[in-house]
């Protein structure tokens, strides 16, 4: 892995893997993006965590790999090729809403048709042992118990856990609700052609067949209010997302790329 600053202030990553992440957020949400295409997490700034989820896509039976990130703002591209197959995978949130959004886009520069499976294994629950979370469960509630409220001052607080949704649903055509303090809402714009739930995880795959020359698109978005029109909500904020990363290219010229980037960087902060 290897990060190069363009001259517009964008980072550029070589192979990125998972040891690679970029954040971003808005006032609403934190978000933690994966250099192989999953979310590591979000966090909903009334201190709730709204989920986490996987990314695998293979490419006639073989596991595909990005070869290329590309950050800025609240943008990021993942870019690789692999058997005459072109592969973006663009991540972006909204300005002002609880929402994330991935669009994936399959180009085929190949003679004959490629098969696709694509995998996204979605956790509503915290990746921590059973033990933590009861100990959360109980410094949550013991100080009102005994009437101390001191005792978050003295370090208990540190030991709380965000709350999760209390409650998933696997509904037709791949929507996912997560209902808790908040309901949370996982569309894909194309059913997927297996589905599972266990628990708070859901497993979701698509398999997939692009003709010579063809390009397949295939976007989901996680909403944190309402279900309602996701598609043109996706539009504004890829429009937006667009529009903020030029303002941020723009906005002062160091003539370096380094500098340049660490410009945009501190800007963005």
């Amino acid at each position: 892995m290897r990060a190069l600053p363009q001259p517009d202030g964008t980072l550029r990553i070589e192979n990125p893997d998972s040891d690679v992440f970029y954040d971003m957020g808005n006032p609403c949400l934190f978000v933690r993006f994966s250099g192989k295409g999953g979310v590591m997490h979000v966090l909903l700034t009334e201190g709730l965590h709204a989920g986490a989820w996987d990314f695998h896509l293979t490419v006639n039976g073989q596991t595909f790999r990005f070869q290329e990130g590309l950050a800025i703002g609240r943008l990021w591209k993942l870019w690789g090729r692999a058997q005459d197959l072109e592969v973006w995978l663009e991540s972006f949130i909204a300005e002002g809403t609880p929402h994330v959004f991935q669009s994936l886009n399959l180009i085929s520069h190949a003679r004959e048709s490629i098969d696709i499976r694509l995998r996204i294994q979605l956790r509503f629950s915290l990746p921590v042992p059973w033990r933590r979370r009861r100990l959360s469960d109980l410094v949550r509630w013991l100080p009102y118990a005994l009437r101390r409220a001191h005792m978050w001052s003295e370090g208990w607080a540190k030991l709380l856990l965000p709350p999760t949704p209390r409650r998933v649903e696997l509904l037709s055509g791949g929507l996912i609700r997560a209902d808790g303090d908040l309901t949370l809402h996982w569309i894909p714009d194309m059913p997927p052609h297996m589905s599972s739930i266990r628990g708070k995880d859901v497993n979701l795959q698509w398999d997939l067949r692009v003709s010579p020359g063809e390009a397949l698109q295939v976007r989901w978005a996680l909403m944190g209010e309402s279900a309602d029109e996701p598609w043109s909500n996706m539009e504004a904020a890829r429009e937006s997302a667009a529009r903020y990363a030029e303002w941020l290219s723009q906005a002062y010229r160091a003539g370096d790329p380094t500098l340049q980037s660490l410009f945009v960087a501190g800007l963005n902060a």
